[in-house]
């Protein structure tokens, strides 16, 4: 990617170019200290080179200054002039960097002495030229109708990489953002926990409460019924997919909801819809039983309250039409961090 080779251009163009040493400020003849960087003194080197070295330094150079003219790459002869002109006893480390910056000052020159040129024939009296070195020499370097180095290129390309290396990355980065989206609403409804056990038998319907492996330990009933395990997880992975349900709530589609016929229990608190007690209340019983002695608290209350009138209730009109008490569903969306469902998760629409 650093070598050094100018483009083709005329006999005239070549013969403008200065010496070597006048494009990477160079003199060993006149300069006869080293010409590497002292760090613990802020300055150029003041040692002394031998003179040995300094004449081959200047042969190097004159031969270098004759192959930039003809075109020729001088990439070699700069490496075996850096030792040179540096002192022996501390800087002869420093060859590899001090080349680095010649070849970039003779880069730099390259460009502004091609842009600032004019130029003097048409590009169909050049084609010819071209077209013929390209074919002798086979090298990048001989481009139509340009005056580009191959270093200029050579940077050119290393551009392009870099850009598309930096659309793909991102094109990546949006594949795997778009794969963590849930694509449908039936992807959101399986993720959801379920609320309610529903097991047919026997011609009837049993209705359980949610299983202990669903809520963490020491879960209490709430005034309203509701568990708060549909809340709090001990799993990351569940509170994980609870995050994510309610960061696209939003995006349940706007549809026509028909309700759902108003029997069974209420998704909350698992109590009947209506006043009337279920068909296999006793079987509920003997399971609100074996749970936990709060229970029979439970039970009272709703024997007061089956006296009363019948409750007033709600049904989720975003997706999936289930009917809700309105007191049980006021307390679930108290204690929620968003407005959504108990059931399908979806922004609660009144």
């Amino acid at each position: 990617a650093d070598r050094i080779m100018p483009s083709s251009s005329s006999f005239t163009t070549r013969q403008s170019l200065p010496h070597l040493s006048q494009i990477i400020h160079l003199e060993p003849d006149k300069e006869p200290w080293c010409a590497g960087y002292a760090p613990s003194q802020g300055r150029r080197c003041h040692a002394s080179t031998n003179a040995h070295g300094r004449r081959r330094a200047m042969s190097l150079l004159d031969e270098a200054t004759e192959a930039l003219h003809a075109g020729r790459c001088i990439d070699d002869l700069l490496d075996e002039l850096a030792p040179h002109v540096l002192c022996r006893r501390w800087h002869q480390s420093q060859a590899s960097d001090l080349t680095s910056r010649w070849k970039k000052q003779i880069r730099s020159y390259m460009r502004s002495h091609s842009s600032s040129r004019r130029e003097s024939t048409s590009l169909s009296a050049r084609q010819p030229t071209l077209l013929s070195t390209r074919t002798s020499n086979r090298e990048p370097t001989r481009a139509i109708g340009s005056e580009l180095s191959l270093t200029n290129v050579e940077e050119q390309c290393a551009e392009l990489y870099q850009t598309l290396q930096s659309t793909l990355a991102e094109l990546r980065r949006l594949q795997a953002l778009q794969a963590s989206v849930p694509i449908s609403s039936s992807t959101i409804e399986t993720s959801t926990p379920r609320a309610l056990d529903v097991t047919k038998g026997n011609g009837h319907n049993t209705y359980r409460k949610p299983s202990g492996a669903n809520r963490s330990e020491g879960s209490d009933t709430s005034p309203a019924g509701f568990h708060a395990a549909a809340l709090v997880s001990d799993n990351p992975q569940t509170e994980e997919r609870a995050t994510s349900r309610d960061r696209h709530s939003s995006l349940c589609p706007a549809i026509q909801v028909t309700r759902r016929d108003i029997e069974g229990p209420c998704g909350i608190c698992l109590e009947a819809l209506k006043g009337t007690e279920l068909d296999d209340s006793d079987d509920s019983d003997e399971e609100y039983d074996s749970d936990s002695d709060g229970d029979e608290d439970y039970n009272e209350v709703n024997e007061g309250e089956s006296e009363q009138e019948e409750p007033r209730l709600v049904y989720c009109r975003a997706q999936c039409g289930n009917n809700f008490h309105e007191t049980c569903l006021h307390e679930w969306l108290e204690h929620s961090t968003r407005p959504t469902c108990p059931m399908c998760r979806c922004a609660w629409r009144n």
